[in-house]
């Protein structure tokens, strides 16, 4: 336990220092988008879709007919036919399984968009939880330090008569909590960091983070994150898409009703020097058959897709509106709690003083440090649970909120 504790020490005095540069929250969103395999496989997955639209543009292929007949009535006769046949669409129904195809490529690029918004803000998450746990390493470590002074002048003061050995005991089984506290955190760090080189697509030893926790209070507006959710958010957009696409899939299938007109074309040569040219037209007529169940499903899946468009909008409105509460919360905990700290570490002071001048009591002293700690690390909790905040807003509203003007 106690190697392992000097590693973990060492690990988190260095962060990392053999890395060639730390690493900036912009650098890690331009990895994420270049290197993450998760985002590469969704790009390869796009190309099905260009290949949908190639698909729907295809023209039939002409059909080439050689026929012979040969006939004997006392003379013999023969004739050889040669034609190329060809299917033409006459109603427009190529125009629009190409409009189709593309209204669902496009959705499916939008869709993409939104998945990019949705692991930036997932690596913004680990990236901060990161310096978060780094940041209460070194609260702890600090008061670690401190245990270890205080330690060392108490064994003095041991040799001296003027404290107890039982006292020293307990100080020092104290400083081992704490040890083993780094440890765990240390243990979470590794961890962490390891999940965050696996979403860039990296080795370890390349990541040392260069960001630190901050919190500035944002002034944010419902309606306004809507309209930027409708006009920016990905899903949405490509809800719509889907919805056009439907309404475009509706009317390609009313048209399937209409078959494609054959027509022919060729030339005939018959013994006897009677030769010609063919023609023929093949016009299939919709009687019975007019496409009536592809109509009714494309009518369905119609007014299905508007039926999920209105619903990822209210889903969205209904996430600001809760992100928003959870904001305005956190900034009333966040400031009430910074009084706090600050009381804590002016008592904290007073009583190390006091232990050490033998007018505080031990549990006195491990009082304060606990509560000036636990504060301190509720503290650094809120805030990245406040910045985590506004990252899930960023994902709802479909825009970076600082980068767009939104947060002031």
């Amino acid at each position: 336990m106690q190697y392992l504790f000097v590693l973990i020490l060492l690990f988190l005095q260095v962060s990392f220092a053999f890395a060639e540069k730390q690493l900036s929250l912009n650098d890690a969103e331009r990895m994420l988008v270049e290197n993450n395999l998760e985002l590469k496989a969704k790009r390869a997955e796009l190309k099905r879709y260009d290949a949908e639209v190639i698909r729907a543009g295809l023209l039939p292929n002409p059909t080439v007919k050689y026929n012979m007949d040969s006939l004997k009535n006392g003379e013999k006769e023969s004739e050889e036919t040669y034609s190329i046949s060809q299917s033409i669409n006459i109603v427009g129904k190529r125009g629009l399984r190409i409009e189709t195809a593309l209204k669902r490529k496009n959705a499916q690029y939008l869709l993409y968009e939104q998945e990019i918004l949705n692991s930036i803000s997932m690596l913004k998450h680990i990236y901060y939880r990161i310096i978060l746990l780094k940041e209460n390493a070194g609260i702890i470590k600090g008061f670690h330090e401190k245990f270890i002074d205080m330690e060392n002048r108490m064994a003095k003061r041991l040799d001296a008569g003027d404290v107890s050995e039982v006292e020293l005991m307990r100080l020092h089984s104290e400083r081992k909590k704490l040890e083993r506290r780094i440890s765990g955190i240390g243990l979470e760090i590794i961890e962490e960091q390891r999940t965050l080189a696996m979403l860039l697509n990296l080795p370890l030893q390349d990541i040392s983070l260069k960001e630190r926790l901050y919190y500035e209070p944002a002034i944010l507006d419902a309606k306004i994150l809507l309209n930027l959710a409708i006009e920016k958010r990905g899903d949405i957009k490509a809800a719509s898409a889907l919805v056009d696409a439907a309404n475009s899939s509706l009317n390609l299938s009313k048209k399937e009703a209409f078959m494609p007109v054959d027509i022919e074309v060729g030339y005939k040569k018959r013994t006897g020097g009677f030769n010609g040219f063919v023609f023929g037209v093949s016009i299939p007529l919709p009687f019975f058959s007019r496409n009536q169940d592809g109509v009714a499903s494309a009518a369905a899946e119609l007014e299905a897709e508007k039926i999920r468009e209105e619903l990822v909008k209210k889903r969205v409105l209904n996430e600001i509106n809760l992100l928003l509460y959870r904001t305005t919360s956190l900034s009333e905990r966040i400031a009430d709690i910074f009084k706090q700290v600050k009381n804590a570490k002016e008592i904290t002071n007073i009583v190390f003083l006091l232990y050490e001048e033998g007018e505080a009591g031990f549990v006195e002293m491990l009082d304060a440090v606990r509560t000036e700690s636990e504060l301190s690390m509720e503290y650094n909790n809120l805030i990245y649970d406040y910045m985590t905040a506004l990252f899930e807003i960023e994902k709802a509203a479909g825009v970076n909120l600082m980068k767009n003007g939104v947060v002031k």
